[in-house]
């Protein structure tokens, strides 16, 4: 399959067709492009493993990934998706440098998705998904209607991750190398306003706040730094355990486990601190 390349300086690619556009080669991979731009209706099937540009990469088409692949921005430039993504074919990698990348479409369908550079993601999932690493100097914010897992360490300054299922859909970010400051994990129905049942469990390397943690079924957060309490929580059981620092509850906070018979654990190795939060087990 034949590549598409910058012919010299850097150039625009404009894709304005309502079919579907095949590009089999990869893209930009000698030579960046300046851009890439697909337009609505249509699709576009990237089965070259590549995208590389310098500037910003817009996807109004739905895409279809024919295996792994890898949308590259060398000069931080940005990636927009309108359309849906169909990635299950092979793992998404993301490495936008200090761009950050929107895919919000309902209907996206990753397997995995790693984030190689950003300054933040927002990703949407309408099935589970699989987050294989990522780097970031901001956000990850994940939403998916199925289990969101791991299969690589996270680093952000901020995670956050929704389940939306009224099933349950369990979070389970237990890779001992994470390292994010703040965490935010929230196990809730289709529509969003409620909890269920479902297990949550974070694991941290250094500190971390608890930034929101909702669930009705069994919720672990783990860490071998101090671990922060800065929001209500909710949880069928609560275990929070600082394995060599401590625990702080900031207040004006509330943790509630929901049901009878469960448990609410802090364990501190150093210090436990109550700045003035609420405990309510359940009975």
């Amino acid at each position: 399959a034949r590549t598409v390349d910058s012919p010299g300086a850097a150039a625009r690619l404009v894709v304005d067709t309502s079919g579907v556009t095949t590009f089999g080669g990869a893209v930009g991979a000698n030579a960046a492009l300046d851009s890439v731009t697909t337009d609505a209706p249509g699709s576009v099937a990237l089965d070259g493993g590549l995208v590389r540009t310098t500037g910003a990469q817009t996807y109004d088409d739905a895409v279809i990934l024919g295996g792994p692949t890898s949308l590259v921005t060398i000069a931080d430039g940005g990636l927009t998706a309108g359309g849906a993504f169909d990635g299950v074919a092979g793992t998404l990698t993301l490495d936008l440098g200090a761009g950050a990348a929107v895919l919000t479409n309902a209907a996206n369908d990753f397997g995995v998705v790693e984030v190689a550079s950003a300054s933040a993601v927002t990703l949407v999932d309408a099935n589970a998904l699989v987050l294989g690493g990522a780097q970031l100097s901001g956000m990850l914010h994940v939403t998916a209607g199925g289990a969101v897992t791991q299969s690589a360490p996270v680093a952000a300054a901020t995670l956050s991750v929704r389940t939306l299922s009224d099933a349950g859909a369990a979070i389970t970010l237990t890779d001992a190398g994470n390292d994010v400051d703040a965490v935010n994990l929230q196990a809730r129905n289709a529509g969003g306003d409620s909890n269920v049942v479902a297990g949550v469990g974070y694991v941290d390397a250094d500190d971390v706040t608890v930034q929101g943690l909702q669930t009705s079924g069994a919720a672990t957060v783990s860490s071998s730094g101090t671990i922060r309490v800065d929001a209500d929580v909710a949880a069928g059981s609560l275990t929070i355990r600082s394995t060599a620092a401590d625990i702080v509850l900031a207040a004006g906070r509330t943790l509630t486990t929901d049901g009878a018979g469960t448990t609410l654990v802090l364990d501190a190795a150093r210090r436990f601190v109550n700045d003035g939060a609420t405990l309510v087990p359940g009975t």
